[in-house]
């Protein structure tokens, strides 16, 4: 949204929880979508998705019918009944694909979680609908494009990858890891995929660690402190679950893993834990959208629990435990300075669909 509003006139709309709501990034436009996880099931099964309810949705249209904006910027593929009255009116629109829900609901399903096969259903008919009516689709990634072709016969027209604001002041170098422990560390909420990781990297990887290597595995997200009970599975596990800043915890870390095996899109924690400066071992799913930076030494894939014990003993025994080198590779590819790379191409198109006024909505 910043880096569209320094090109266009961007007026916001969302359908915030009062849990949810950030006031220091309110939007212009706040509507009442659906407010628990029974009224989310119940529009759902109405086939609609992203918070939208029927109100919400008549609230929308009428804000669109009046034209005061040349284009509809959707920020997911869930708000496909959007994109067909946009395209019924001759409104351009355009949507950013995070990633494909499609993919994102059925390894939920097959993760035992058949409470949301209505959140399936939903998901998957607007993202069809997406694909059929938006103008242009943007994905983070090309394999993300690719699969949208496969589903549903239309591949994105553009990537726009996984971007950060860089938040260590200039000249800020990589801080080493502090004292004789070596902190593994792994961010992420309690979804299903990352529950999944954390077991992983528990069962299959800590008892291939050399106990000589005085590791611990630190684990920090919303939701992991419902699950402290994993320390008794190995000495050297530590959940902390919610934090107020993960900054200490990258700080302090001598190594960042992500043995992600499911979900869906690009993975956020990745470009992070490479603007500290830090040594990354992860799977090949999880380093999705970041192949041009894996190097083997400072961005590790990984698919076995040998390949990542190995890596661990690697680095441990190397002291090498800081990347100046993932550092840069943020800075010159996922960082905000890096923006202009990829919006300048979406940009230019954005500036035709919306006949030259520069005016978007968002």
């Amino acid at each position: 949204m910043e880096l569209l509003s320094e090109h266009f006139d961007v007026t916001t709309v969302s359908f915030p929880r009062q849990q949810d709501r950030n006031d220091a990034l309110r939007a212009d436009i706040e509507l009442k979508g659906t407010t628990s996880k029974v009224s989310t099931a119940l529009a759902n099964v109405g086939l609609l998705s992203g918070r939208l309810t029927r109100s919400t949705m008549k609230q929308l249209k009428q804000i669109i019918a009046r034209r005061e904006h040349d284009l509809v910027f959707l920020d997911t593929s869930y708000y496909g009944w959007l994109a067909r009255y946009c395209r019924s009116i001759g409104v351009p629109c355009v949507a950013m694909i995070h990633n494909v829900e499609y993919d994102f609901e059925v390894n939920r399903l097959k993760s035992g979680q058949w409470a949301y096969f209505p959140s399936f259903l939903s998901a998957w008919v607007n993202e069809r609908l997406t694909t059929r009516f938006v103008n242009a689709l943007i994905s983070l990634h090309k394999e993300d494009g690719q699969r949208l072709k496969a589903l549903y016969g239309r591949e994105a027209e553009f990537h726009w990858p996984v971007l950060m604001r860089d938040t260590l002041a200039p000249g800020t170098a990589p801080a080493r890891n502090a004292g004789d422990k070596v902190g593994i560390l792994f961010v992420g909420t309690s979804f299903y995929g990352n529950m999944e990781a954390v077991q992983f990297f528990i069962n299959k990887v800590m008892p291939l660690i050399d106990r000589t290597i005085p590791v611990e595995f630190q684990v920090v997200g919303r939701g992991f402190e419902q699950h402290k009970d994993m320390e008794k599975l190995d000495p050297r596990v530590r959940i902390y679950g919610k934090v107020d800043s993960v900054e200490a915890f990258y700080q302090d870390a001598a190594i960042v893993v992500a043995p992600i095996f499911s979900g869906a899109g690009m993975k956020v924690k990745i470009a992070e834990a490479m603007m500290y400066g830090k040594p990354v071992i992860a799977s090949p799913f999880a380093l999705i959208g970041y192949e041009q930076s894996i190097d083997q030494e400072n961005l590790i894939s990984c698919d076995t629990p040998a390949q990542f014990a190995e890596a661990v003993h690697r680095l441990a025994s190397s002291g090498h435990m800081v990347s100046p080198r993932n550092r840069e590779e943020f800075q010159e590819r996922y960082s905000y300075d890096a923006a202009l790379r990829y919006i300048a191409p979406i940009n230019a198109y954005l500036a035709r669909v919306s006949k030259g006024e520069g005016h978007a909505y968002a």
